[in-house]
């Protein structure tokens, strides 16, 4: 059981989120009064998204594309989501941990974040987090059931993907897909790691697999 402040939670499930030196050539941006922007990873395969990191805008109004100018043209992939508060992976391991959340767990997203301004290595941090509300797991749903769900979950990026429909995958299987509420999430700043990783420079440049809580 978890507890926080304001609320008990079952579990929580710890996932790493947003671009680093391993995928995306970079970190986010970490300002020195202590906001951050999230930047999301390059999408890797064929989708609808056609905005890319210089149309889309950050927190602050800037275009993403002003914290890694080299993936200017490309488009991200936006996972998480906080416009209706989506979270997707078509990983197994991912897949199955996602699937066993129910109503009322957490998903903690953190990142590696670098200062922009004055000396100071990358370190991870908790960005943001969702209350789930719905567990979407297009894998074991028939073909209606899955482009109902598609339908109402069109802003996901998973679902964007070129080739995800109701009877085709657009991967090696459908996503697991996690919704939380509008007034159950939320984006902070929390230290996950106040010192980098010992012996490197770079504490983001790992697996992505998450972490569980209970």
């Amino acid at each position: 059981m978890v507890r926080t402040t304001g609320m008990t939670v079952d579990e929580a499930l710890l996932l790493r989120v947003g671009i680093d030196t391993g995928t995306g050539g970079a970190h986010g941006p970490l300002f020195p009064d202590g906001r951050f922007e999230y930047v999301p990873i390059p999408e890797s395969r064929e989708t609808a998204e056609r905005r890319t990191y210089a149309d889309l805008s950050g927190r602050y109004g800037e275009a993403l594309s002003t914290y890694v100018p080299h993936l200017a043209d490309r488009v991200p992939h936006y996972d998480p989501e906080f416009t209706t508060y989506t979270y997707g992976d078509v990983g197994k391991v991912k897949c199955s941990q996602l699937s066993r959340l129910t109503e009322g767990d957490l998903l903690v997203f953190y990142a590696g974040l670098e200062p922009v301004d004055g000396p100071g290595p990358a370190r991870l941090y908790a960005i943001g987090y969702l209350t789930v509300a719905e567990v979407v797991d297009l894998e074991a749903m028939d073909g209606t059931d899955r482009a109902e769900a598609c339908e109402r979950l069109p802003h996901n990026a998973h679902v964007k993907r070129t080739g995800l429909e109701p009877d085709s995958r657009a991967s090696d299987r459908y996503p697991v897909i996690v919704r939380g509420g509008r007034r159950e999430a939320g984006c902070s700043l929390v230290p996950v790691r106040s010192e980098p990783t010992s012996g490197s420079s770079d504490p983001t440049s790992r697996g992505r697999s998450g972490s569980r809580a209970t």
